[in-house]
């Protein structure tokens, strides 16, 4: 699944199963002009120069920057392949208009609400609030490596350097995760059978316990509701966590079990808690890949499946420490061994159409992504500097499953959740988050700091 010329300029290669699983599911909604699990990351950013104007000169030839290092942004899909083509000069300008958007009278929070599907990763700029948006597909790049690609862009931002020359840059596309992580592109006839063997006993979990969602045909926009809390919060959120031998993951992961199945229908209510488990995978790749910095774009995430039962809120936790805190290094996890297979019939099982009478899920979905400080910095010192104050990720959502971010930036405990304005109202939205940091500070007897 390497990088192939196919005619002078012009390079392709295959989507890899985990790709193909998050394209598929993105391409559902593309008749509607929406993209399903599309990516944002969002900084707020304090910019030494004071002028819109150059600010706004700077993150074009940024951006610039950002695809020729990460040329992965400006790929496209050609049926079932990535396509990249390396541009002259006025291809580049024009590359650069339609992907860099400078919105000066809507905020980001309108943006989100009426965000099309766009062919190519686009970089959007709102003056007002100070804001930086990143957005990109999901099949091209996972939250971790979004972080990673949003400090690139503020590196190059800050450090102001000439445009680059195009044509060399095609070395820098992203290849495939079983290339990243040398890992073998046919698997053992056991590797097969276990492969399908997990996903027989993942759907026969189905339907998992989810929230009671709107009954919707037609997605509206995104909308995101934010809890966060101070540096002395945290520190006894992560003390309290180390005392139960727990990851932070693994506790926000069973206040999200139990707060769902205290909301369920009466129908859903006694269903195992069934989701996967989303790891980042990007320290067991072989070098250079494992170099995030450099290499930043990929669908590099693990997505383990698991099932829950009902139970209370430790044994819950202590269910999920065991899938959260294991090894992934391929010569230790077995799940490593099953996972392109299983990937590769998720595809097919999600292509199938949904059984009549059965709801869609709800259950909502949790992506940790721990301490950012490594992945964005704080301040940027260059030729222009700036101050990162916070810094977001949302995904598109176009389904009944809320999307759940936890991650912590300069000393600040975030919680998120990314919904579909027609699957539930704002309020509720609100509610059920708030139900899950509730759950978690009180069984881990944390209290909060004002």
């Amino acid at each position: 699944m390497s990088w192939k010329e196919v005619s002078d300029g012009s390079w392709e290669r295959p989507l890899d199963n985990n790709e193909l699983v998050v394209k598929y599911v993105g391409d559902l909604f593309k008749p509607l002009n929406k993209e399903h699990w599309a990516l944002n990351i969002i900084a707020e950013v304090t910019i030494d120069v004071v002028s819109d104007e150059e600010n706004v000169s700077a993150l074009r030839r940024a951006w610039v920057q950002v695809r020729y290092h990460h040329p992965f942004i400006a790929a496209s899909i050609n049926g079932d392949k990535h396509a990249y083509d390396v541009p002259n000069g006025a291809e580049i300008e024009s590359w650069v208009s339609e992907t860099f958007l400078v919105h000066k009278e809507i905020s980001v929070k309108d943006f989100l609400l009426t965000a099309p599907f766009r062919e190519y990763s686009s970089l959007h700029f709102f003056p007002s609030s100070s804001e930086i948006l990143m957005r990109t597909h999901h099949w091209a790049i996972d939250g971790i490596g979004g972080f990673h690609l949003m400090d690139r862009l503020l590196s190059y931002f800050s450090v102001d350097d000439p445009a680059p020359n195009f044509g060399s840059e095609t070395a820098h596309l992203a290849p495939s995760y079983l290339e990243a992580a040398g890992l073998p592109t046919t698997l053992s006839s056991a590797s097969e059978a276990k492969a399908q063997t997990i996903v027989t006993n993942y759907l026969s979990k189905m339907p998992s316990v989810g929230l009671p969602a709107q009954n919707f045909t037609v997605p509206g926009g995104t909308k995101v509701v934010k809890l966060a809390s101070p540096t002395s919060t945290l520190s006894s959120l992560l003390s309290a966590t180390r005392k139960q031998n727990l990851g932070l993951a693994a506790a926000v992961q069973s206040a999200i079990v139990l707060a769902t199945r205290e909301r369920a229908p009466a129908t859903l209510s006694k269903q195992d808690f069934s989701s996967v488990a989303l790891f980042n995978y990007r320290k067991y790749l072989k070098a250079p890949y494992n170099d995030s910095a450099a290499w930043p774009m990929g669908v590099w995430m693990v997505g383990v499946p698991f099932s829950q039962p009902e139970a209370d809120f430790i044994t819950t936790a202590k269910n999920m420490e065991d899938i959260y805190g294991q090894d992934m290094a391929s010569d230790r996890c077995e799940a490593i061994e099953w996972y392109d297979g299983f990937c590769a019939r998720m595809v097919k099982v999600l292509s199938s159409p949904m059984p009549e009478g059965v709801a869609p899920p709800s259950q909502p979905q949790l992506s940790s992504i721990g301490l950012v400080d490594g992945l964005v910095r704080i301040r940027y010192d260059g030729k222009r500097g700036l101050d990162v104050k916070s810094v977001e990720p949302v995904v598109d959502n176009m389904a009944a499953s809320m999307a759940v971010f936890q991650w912590s930036f300069a000393g600040t405990w975030y919680l998120n959740g990314c919904f579909n304005e027609n699957a539930y109202s704002d309020a509720d939205a609100e509610a059920f988050l708030k139900r899950v940091k509730e759950i978690l500070f009180s069984e881990l007897g944390v209290e909060e700091a004002h």
